[in-house]
């Protein structure tokens, strides 16, 4: 769904791929891989070149010109808004960026006015099916999951300066994650439910290669939506790795929706359904009694 009131003027050469954590971001870079590279096969994973991911030192260093090891993580919070802006002018083509960072993060009084018209697709996912993914991605207890998601101040990354590959993600709480990104009148947003990617991928997935301004045949994208299937992902993943996943463990399940439900007790559930209430009532996560 698109929000005509965030249609801006200028159209922004980068699109943002924002998502809370385990919500299909991935899948989305997979998905349009293969449909622009008009794969007969599913493209490989490990050599995927849509969606640059901001949370990559290396990449966000080669636009500062500089090595940012030794900034806090806040001065290289002040510095995103302003290069992510300024590589949207260098873009001749189409480009992505993969972001988990929350909008309020970048969008800050002093700089909300950089992003102006920027581009977003925002992939939404029931917080309930999150919390037991990014359990089992991040190696937490479904306890200390959902205190995570329900923590404003939730943060990814957060070592000591120069410490890690990869920039600190503020995402905040989910619900403050999705309100930043979907209510924001800075930027031109597209928003898509997981869910429905899963349940009706033809309309879904033709919604977003319309928003994007891509064209594509209805047989090309039914044939990139065939090659982005779980199954050939996890195949995939099992032979070679995938080299943005963990070590451990595989970075992709089945894609099923609801897992929650043998997952998750009542407690668990009346945590997450009482902090996000008004945000998963709005995308029809909650029946008209407020139950999951």
């Amino acid at each position: 769904m698109t929000n005509p009131a965030n249609s801006q003027e200028r159209e922004s050469r980068v699109t943002f791929l924002a998502s809370y954590p385990r919500s299909g971001n991935t899948w989305i870079r997979i998905f349009l891989q293969n449909l622009l590279d008009k794969s007969e096969s599913t493209t490989n994973i490990n050599n995927l070149n849509i969606g640059k991911r901001s949370s990559e030192r290396n990449w966000f260093d080669s636009l500062c010109g500089f090595s940012t090891a030794n900034l806090s993580h806040d001065e290289v919070d002040h510095l995103k808004p302003t290069i992510y802006s300024w590589y949207s002018k260098q873009c001749l083509e189409p480009d992505y960026i993969k972001i988990h960072d929350a909008y309020s993060t970048l969008a800050t009084e002093n700089s909300k006015h950089t992003l102006h018209g920027i581009k977003c697709l925002y992939i939404i996912r029931n917080p309930l099916d999150i919390v037991v993914s990014l359990a089992a991605y991040g190696k937490m207890s479904i306890d200390e999951t959902v205190i995570f998601i329900n923590n404003t101040n939730a943060k990814f990354n957060d070592l000591q300066r120069g410490m890690n590959l990869h920039l600190r993600e503020t995402v905040s709480s989910w619900s403050n994650h999705v309100k930043s990104w979907t209510t924001s009148p800075d930027i031109n947003v597209h928003v898509i439910r997981y869910e429905d990617m899963t349940n009706f991928p033809e309309n879904t997935f033709k919604s977003i290669v319309n928003f994007l301004g891509l064209k594509a045949s209805s047989e090309e994208i039914l044939k990139a939506i065939t090659n982005s299937q779980f199954s050939s992902l996890k195949k995939q993943e099992d032979k070679t790795g995938f080299i943005e996943g963990p070590d451990s463990i595989n970075f992709f399940k089945n894609g099923y929706t609801g897992s929650w439900k043998s997952t998750l007790n009542d407690r668990q559930i009346n945590a997450i359904v009482s902090q996000h209430k008004d945000i998963m009532s709005l995308y029809k996560y909650l029946d008209i009694s407020d139950k999951a």
